[in-house]
């Protein structure tokens, strides 16, 4: 029950920080995700499918995205309303946009850490070097991804 009256929260101000509207009309908000339709984004699918969206007059479309770096992109054009994505990708956009017309700004933080991790079988080399702590700096150019190398 705190969960939907979160969720339902969450997204009635959001939606009305980005339309001043008579309260009679639907307002109409386009949504983008940052990857496609999982675990995660039940936190926007699942209202959006039980009608809460629609109960609160707001006309709420879900779009899977391909990356944070799109969606931020996206929103920052215009071509979306409000979308979820790392918090790096949007600090990423304003460093390399500084003087973008539209820079979208943070309103909500889902995670209080990103909730991504360093996995290997518990055999060979590279667990007994993890383990061992033998591999702590990464440079610029392993296979991390970009938010988990903007964090260290």
């Amino acid at each position: 029950m705190f969960k939907r009256d979160f969720i339902k929260t969450t997204l009635l101000l959001a939606a009305a920080g980005l339309c001043a509207v008579a309260h009679a009309q639907t307002t109409p908000i386009k949504f983008q995700l940052d990857w496609r339709f999982e675990g995660p984004s039940a936190l926007f699918l699942t209202p959006a499918a039980k009608g809460y969206f629609k109960d609160a007059r707001l006309d709420v479309s879900i779009d899977a995205g391909n990356g944070s770096g799109g969606t931020v992109t996206r929103v920052a054009s215009g071509a979306y309303d409000m979308g979820f994505a790392d918090l790096a990708a949007l600090m990423e956009f304003h460093a390399n946009n500084p003087d973008a017309p539209n820079k979208p700004v943070a309103v909500m933080m889902v995670y209080n850490d990103t909730p991504a991790s360093v996995m290997a079988l518990k055999v060979g080399d590279l667990y007994a070097m993890l383990m061992n702590d033998k591999i702590t700096n990464y440079d610029s150019g392993s296979s991390f991804g970009l938010g988990v190398r903007h964090r260290f």
